[in-house]
């Protein structure tokens, strides 16, 4: 999907001009660095090469502008913003994540909340593409709160539009273009093209992928046509490669082929992700038969999206080679090939944790960086102290604040705070959306029994279990102890009782060996599935946990569901 969240507005040559003079006319190095990041920030669209230069070297001054050497909180801040600004806008998010979270950090302690908006707008866009679909969305749920909190239109449609983006990446095609059609609405009264071009261009998206065809190509249409009279290279390829999908899904991989390639030619390494026009590209082959040339595309774009780290379809690359190697009768390649789609896509829990866990890393040397500043300031030993202990448990703290440590699945309070999103957004769509709640049986007994050491990796074993039953979108986590806890998105009672059954008997056919031992062990599961009664999450687990405790009373070892229109689950028959 060619999503495009898109940098600022392009600005007369005329006010470069005065910038420019700013800066040649600039007294002292706090002058040099404003003016510098101001020019810079400007410069991001229609010269992305001399804006890295001036923001590396603004970056340079104020690490040390103070006349006593200390550093320039507010021109560190601007200048990392710009620069990752410009690596997001070149597709390399790993070079992009860790000056967005310094810049991130040092604004939230400056208290700069405009600025502050568009960091976290290409954080979202960074954190999507790395596959933290959950940091993502938190992320722009946080910039959307500051944006109506300022009351500022423009800076709601960017936020609008970027969520719009990712909901429609994820599956969630109502909300997606609810979003963008929000977006659309607040440019209204606003004179912003650039931006109406890239909401307009995820619409397009959107609305083929739901199979509106004639209402994509007239979306697309009018964000080409604005595209051009911006003479945007970077939006024109964008645009270029959504009408080659919108033709693409028609089966009409003639026309197809020929926007990916007027794509691939406008790109001039911003924007659009080049690997995912060379994907797009093999499948327009693909459809014409013509499968070396397809085999050709898909590995430029392996050998790209791997050397910047995008998760997001590198095994939909696999996946179709192995397809075009057995077409060609090339079983070996097929089968390598076919093993890595199937590995990516069963490893994805384990990568996304591990994911996770490293973009706090990066989260946290962001935060060691704004106490090393304070450092410059504070001369005393015991502060210095202080701080190296502060820094130690600011570590501790990231690790600890979304993820549990034991199983790798989102920790109690991370879970409540995104399965709160999807609550609210399936109340406000009218979609499904049901909860699971699991506690192990008589889990104290294997403490006691075996140790906590064996306890430890029983639960390790039946989380894996849990989620392997579980799809990507559902949401897991960790209440405390053995009891856990599954948000399932687009899902009513029927479906998420087969679910919970097949979970039901992996875990109790699951064996643990540890020290010599084989444990065995069974699971409660209590349902609930959300209503018009049901105003808020904690209603909805609460059915579920009622549900459950059903479910221990009945013997254990079984599923339990709450019927909605049943005043309490014992009289809701066992599956």
């Amino acid at each position: 999907m060619g999503l495009f969240f898109g940098v600022g507005s392009s600005m007369a040559s005329q006010a470069v001009q005065e910038l420019e003079a700013r800066l040649a006319g600039a007294a002292g190095i706090i002058e040099e660095v404003d003016a510098l990041n101001a020019l810079a920030a400007e410069l991001v669209v229609d010269n992305i090469d001399r804006a890295e230069q001036l923001a590396q070297r603004a970056l340079s001054l104020s690490s040390r502008a103070d006349p006593a050497g200390l550093p320039y909180g507010r021109g560190l801040a601007l200048s990392s913003s710009t620069l990752g600004s410009i690596s997001k806008i070149r597709c390399d998010y790993r070079m992009a994540l860790p000056h967005l979270l310094e810049a991130q950090a040092l604004l939230e302690e400056l208290h700069e909340r405009e600025e502050l908006l568009n960091v976290l707008r290409d954080l979202g866009w960074v954190y999507f593409n790395l596959g933290d679909l959950p940091q993502a969305i938190e992320i722009l749920h946080k910039a959307l709160r500051f944006a109506r909190e300022l009351g500022d239109a423009i800076y709601e449609a960017k936020i609008l539009n970027a969520l719009g983006a990712i909901y429609g990446e994820n599956g969630d095609k109502t909300e997606s273009i609810d979003a963008l059609r929000r977006a659309l609405t607040n440019l209204e009264t606003a004179d912003d093209n650039r931006l109406r071009c890239l909401i307009l261009n995820n619409l397009a998206m959107t609305q083929f992928e739901v199979q509106s065809y004639n209402e994509a190509l007239d979306s697309a249409a009018e964000s080409l046509m604005i595209a051009k009279s911006l003479q945007s290279a970077d939006l024109v390829a964008s645009v270029l490669d959504t009408i080659g999908q919108i033709y693409l899904a028609r089966q009409e991989y003639v026309k197809a082929e020929s926007f990916f390639n007027q794509a691939l030619a406008s790109h001039h390494g911003e924007g659009t992700d080049p690997g995912e026009i060379k994907l797009n590209l093999a499948r327009a082959e693909v459809g014409q038969g013509q499968l070396d040339e397809a085999a050709g595309w898909l590995h430029q774009s392996l050998a790209s999206v791997e050397a910047r780290g995008v998760n997001r379809f590198t095994y939909q690359v696999h996946e179709l080679l192995s397809h075009i190697y057995e077409e060609k009768g090339e079983l070996d390649h097929a089968i390598n090939h076919y093993k890595l789609f199937h590995g990516i896509k069963s490893q994805v829990f384990n990568e996304e944790t591990q994911l996770r866990l490293g973009n706090l890393m990066v989260s946290q040397q962001a935060e060691t960086t704004r106490i090393d500043s304070e450092i410059y300031r504070l001369k005393n030993l015991a502060l210095r102290q202080e701080i190296s202990h502060h820094r130690q448990a600011v570590a501790e703290m990231e690790i600890l604040a979304t993820t549990d440590a034991l199983t790798g699945l989102l920790n109690r309070r991370h879970f409540m705070t995104l399965a709160g999103y999807a609550f609210d957004s399936a109340s406000r769509a009218g979609q499904p959306l049901s909860a699971i709640m699991i506690d192990i049986d008589d889990f104290k007994k294997v403490n006691d029994s075996f140790g906590h050491l064996a306890g430890d990796q029983v639960l390790i074993d039946v989380c894996s279990a849990i989620q392997g039953g579980l799809r990507k979108e559902d949401l897991l986590g960790r209440l405390g102890g053995e009891e856990f806890a599954a948000i399932l998105p687009r899902a009513g009672l029927s479906s998420v009782q087969k679910v919970a059954e097949r979970i039901l008997q992996k875990v109790s056919a699951q064996i643990t060996s540890t020290g010599g031992q084989n444990i065995q062990v069974t699971i409660s599961i209590g349902l609930a599935q959300a209503g018009p009664a049901l105003e808020r999450l904690e209603q909805l687990l609460d059915q579920a946990d009622q549900a459950l405790y059903a479910a221990k009373r009945a013997g254990k070892n079984r599923v339990v569901a709450l019927d909605p229109d049943s005043p309490s689950p014992e009289n809701t028959p066992d599956l």
